[in-house]
């Protein structure tokens, strides 16, 4: 049978198939991450301009986040920092999600830390969705262009 022309080209769509499946599976993962990210990020800076609940505020919520999901990373006191980084970032996430979520984190973060203005942030973005590169490579181009 592993001989067969028809079994062959039938093996190879469905091996092709369930790639396509798995990269659009990551990428909703992603995009619902993302959408979390912004969602507690944007939550948490509303909620220290009403509360002064002090500078200890974010270690006890990345705490208590990290004992109640255990098995979750991401919810350390920087990645927290990150994230309220982002919300503030992109205040209109919705606009720009679909471009963002096809980055990775250590894109977006490494965007974030690099490029303060928005328009050179979506030029970088868009670069690196087009020429598919990987968050070293985007350090290097950011790298030469500063």
């Amino acid at each position: 049978m592993k001989t067969n022309p028809n079994y062959q080209d039938f093996l190879q769509k469905n091996k092709d198939n369930l790639r396509e499946y798995q990269v659009r599976a990551a990428y909703m993962v992603n995009r619902e991450m993302f959408h979390f990210y912004w969602h507690l990020g944007k939550k948490l800076t509303e909620m220290q301009k009403l509360h002064p609940w002090g500078e200890s505020f974010l270690e006890q919520f990345s705490h208590d986040m990290r004992n109640e999901y255990r098995d979750m990373k991401g919810l350390s006191v920087n990645n927290i920092e990150r994230m309220q980084r982002f919300a503030i970032a992109y205040p209109d996430f919705e606009t720009h999600a679909e471009t963002i979520c096809h980055l990775s984190w250590s894109h977006i973060i490494l965007l974030l830390d690099r490029i303060q203005d928005p328009a050179v942030r979506l030029w970088f973005t868009q670069e690196t969705l087009k020429n598919n590169w990987s968050s070293d490579m985007l350090e290097q181009q950011i790298n030469n262009q500063v």
